[in-house]
Parts: structure tokens; sequence; C-alpha cells
């Protein structure tokens, strides 16, 4: 009951931080030329927000802003951003809160504010609480969809209550003042979101919601990096090949997925070839999804805070399971291999997946350590895997126009064209 409890009290405490956001703009006026971003629940530098921030932060007077600053809720990622030049304010300071008033454009990439709607309690990006009157803007953090969440024989986790209070929900969105002032944190049900295509306007549950297609800011080349991904840059440039491996979570108890590392026979392919095998587990993703080691001396862990953005462009081949990461691989003109061990179970139990993804990956999915050693193989040699695939062919079935992924591009969608020019 305690998570149904929280579903009355939201609108609540919404309307309040609304309220108190109405009464401190009458004293500390929203100034258009002020932005505020943050990313990642606060304590990561990454994603969309970062590659865009790193590029207002330089540009940003041609876009008729004064003030371009990131706030987060570590200390050392505060101290780091300032030694690299930028403007960065802990979240809770008293510079922090008085931004949140002020700026007249909010930023994220995955979460306006904290969550007390779900199984588990995620702070916001920014404290998007104080996001009323402000523009609102949300980056996203990935591409598109690839899973089916509560689909494919997966029911509802709360049951009947839980369908009735969330069929309700959703018809209240349709209401203008009932969605801003009690439904979303700061009018968030009500901001705008960058899509890279048409088609994934479809999407959106929220009719609040404005698209803005435009490119991807992490597809752009980072401008600057801190002094940890220095370090790991280096050290990649030792192996001959690198395999940049993304596999998603899986939300439930019941897990088939194995880690390939832990096949004696797939490290040997590993060390035989000096190749890098460079894992990057989600965020989400439970302990038992990691290997039992990683030897270093042809795999890499990278933290789950770590953006992967870094390097996308400088590794050889892209694995990845149900993650929409796949995308970017062909963007990139990368070779893509989809491992999926427990792909069966994968739609029966867990998230399921979209028939769309499903249609696309049946013909390019491994099952097993073997396939994906021979995929591998494939994918390796020079020609082998481009004698096979029309790279620009399959990169004109993405989302992404070249004329729109540049950061040029994507400010001139977002804040108009540089000098109002």
């Amino acid at each position: 009951m305690r998570f149904q409890f929280r579903y009355f009290l939201m609108p609540i405490q919404y309307f309040f931080a609304n309220l108190l956001t109405f009464i401190i703009n009458l004293f500390v006026w929203r100034d258009k030329g002020v932005v505020l971003m943050g990313a990642w629940f606060g304590h990561r530098f990454a994603g969309n927000s970062r590659f865009l921030f790193q590029y207002l932060s330089e540009h940003k007077e041609e876009y008729g802003f004064k003030k371009v600053a990131w706030v987060a809720r570590d200390e050392a990622l505060i101290s780091e951003l300032k030694s690299m030049g930028y403007d960065a304010y802990m979240m809770h300071s008293a510079k922090g809160i008085y931004l949140h008033f002020k700026a007249g454009t909010h930023i994220i990439c995955t979460m306006p504010s904290t969550s007390i709607g779900s199984g588990k309690k995620l702070p916001g990006d920014i404290m998007g609480y104080f996001s009323m009157r402000a523009r609102r803007i949300n980056l996203t953090h990935s591409i598109g969809w690839t899973k089916e969440y509560g689909g494919s024989g997966k029911s509802s986790k709360y049951g009947t209550f839980g369908r009735i209070v969330a069929e309700l929900f959703t018809k209240l969105k349709n209401v203008g003042f009932i969605n801003a002032l009690l439904l979303y944190p700061g009018d968030w049900g009500r901001c705008e979101v960058i899509f890279p295509d048409e088609k994934y306007i479809a999407t959106i549950m929220d009719p609040g919601i404005k698209p803005i297609i435009t490119g991807i800011p992490n597809l752009c080349p980072c401008l600057k990096y801190t002094s940890d991904e220095r370090r790991y840059l280096n050290d990649l440039k030792k192996y001959e090949k690198i395999i940049l491996y993304t596999p998603t979570y899986r939300s439930t108890d019941r897990i088939w997925y194995v880690n390939p590392l832990n096949d004696p026979e797939f490290c040997r392919f590993l060390k035989e070839n000096n190749l890098l095998w460079l894992e990057k587990l989600h965020p989400d993703a439970r302990d038992n999804m990691k290997a039992y080691a990683y030897d270093p001396e042809y795999a890499m862990s990278l933290d789950s805070d770590f953006d992967l953005n870094l390097f996308a462009r400088d590794v050889d081949v892209m694995v990845t399971d149900y993650s929409t990461t796949y995308e970017k691989g062909i963007y990139l003109r990368k070779a893509n291999i989809f491992y999926t061990p427990d792909y069966e179970e994968y739609i029966k139990y867990d998230n399921g997946l979209k028939q769309s993804f499903i249609d696309y990956i049946s013909d390019r999915k491994c099952d097993d350590i073997e396939s994906l050693i021979k995929q591998l193989t494939l994918c390796l040699d020079p020609g082998g895997y481009r004698k096979t695939v029309n790279m620009d062919s399959m990169r004109r079935t993405t989302s992404f126009d070249d004329d729109k992924m540049s950061y040029e591009a994507i400010c001139k969608d977002l804040f108009g064209a540089k000098n109002g020019k």
C-alpha cells in the first residue's frame, strides 16, 4: 500500500512546489540569458546534457546567453568541472538553489526531479520541482525504444488498483492546468523533448510534450575530457582492436544471461588476437551480470557512470543485446553484433521487445559463444564485414540526418541561429 498511497501524495507535493516557485519568481525574475543544466540524477557529467553544455559554455554569447551553469550532487565532480574552467555548483548550495529560480532555461537528459513513484527513489538531474515558468528541455538519454515495458507476458506490478490509478492519471494529463500544477513537478509534463526523427513522436505518452526534431548531441565530438577520462583513453591505445560491449539491464530476478567473459574459450579468443573487450554495463544492471573476473590483458570493465559516448567513435566493433546503442553504432559506421543468449526468456519474463526491434535483429543475433566468436571474426576482418554489409545503406535506415548532426545545427534548432542571424 505504500506505493499506492504515494500516488495521492505526489500531486500535493507538486502543487506546493509550483506555488513556492511562483511566489519566489515574483522577487527573483527568470533571466532568459541564464541556462541551468544537469544529467544522470545529479551524479554524472555525461550524456546529451554534458556534450551540449561543453559547446554552449564556449559559445554562449553567440546564442544570446550570458551564463551556462552545471549543477550536481557530487563535490568531487563539481571541483573537477571548475578546474576545467566551467561554471559548476553544488545543487543544494545557496548559489545552486538561486540558479534554479533565476535560470530562464532548464535542461536535463534523464529525470527532472526526484521520483517517488517508482520502486526505488531516483534523484533528479536538477531540482526540477522549481522549473515552473522556465523553458524546460529534455535532451533524453537514448535514441529510441527497443523495449515493450510491461508487455510480452509481464503483468502489472501493482495489480488492479495500480492499473486504475494509472488510467486516471493518463486521462488527467489531457487537462492543461491539472497537468501543469498537479501531475508533474515543475510543469515538466509540458516540456520540450528532442527526437532525431518524426517516427519517434508517436511514442510520446504525454499530450503536453512538445517535440523538437534535431540531432543528438552525444554523437558530436567531445570537446574536453576530465582527468580520469584522459587516463582511460590512453590505456586503450595499446590494444590492436577494441570491442565495445553494452548490454542493457534485466528488470527481474529471473536471469538467464551469462557474461561472455565467463567462458574460457571466449577469453582465449580475445587474448590470442590482442583484442580488448571493453564492457560498459547499464547503471541499473544487477551484480550477476558482471563477469567473474576482468583480466586487464584482454578485458576492461568501465564504471557504470562512465560515458561510453566519449570513445564510441574509436572502437572497432559494437556488441549489445536489447539496447538502443545499436543505432548509434550504425550511424558511426561500426560493425554491430547482437549477443542475446536469453532472448526467449527476455521477451517472456522481462521487459519484452517491440516487434520492430524483433524483426530487425531476427537474422543478426548470436545466441551462444560459438556464434559470437564467428561474428566477431567476420567483423574484425578489414574487408569481411563490409563485403557482406552495405554500411551506407544500413545507415539510411536509421533516424539520423547528417545535416542536423552538429553542435551548430542542434543549437540552431533549440535556440535559433547564431547572433540571431
